[in-house]
C-alpha cells in the first residue's frame, strides 16, 4: 500500500465522489483534500494523473474511472515511482 512508503505522508482514496478511505489525516482534512483532489482531475484527460510540486512537498492525484487516488509526500520522493504505483494502485493491480 502507498501509505506503507516512508516519504508518503497520507493517502486518500475516493470512489463516486466520496472519500472511501484514509489514512495519515483525519477525517476532515480527507474531506477537504479529496474535494480539492475532484477539482484538480477536472484539468486532465479522463482516468488521469496529476502531480502537484511545492515547496513543503508533493501531491499526487490519480483516476481510473469512479475511484480517486490521492497521496500527499515529502519533497524528495522520486515522482516516477509514486505515479506509477499510485497508475497500479488505483485499477487494483497493486497489493493493498
Amino acid at each position: 500500500m502507498l501509505c506503507n512508503t516512508p516519504d508518503v505522508a497520507a493517502v486518500v482514496e475516493l470512489v463516486d465522489d466520496k472519500v472511501a478511505s484514509f489514512a495519515g489525516i483525519d477525517q476532515r482534512d480527507a474531506d477537504r483534500v479529496g474535494a480539492l483532489a475532484r477539482e484538480l482531475v477536472q484539468l486532465v484527460p479522463p482516468d488521469g494523473q496529476v502531480h502537484v510540486r511545492s515547496a513543503r512537498g508533493q501531491v499526487f492525484v490519480s483516476q481510473h474511472g469512479e475511484r480517486l487516488l490521492v497521496a500527499m509526500t515529502t519533497r524528495r520522493v522520486q515522482a516516477a515511482s509514486v505515479l506509477y504505483d499510485m497508475h497500479m494502485a488505483v485499477r487494483g493491480e497493486l497489493g493493498e
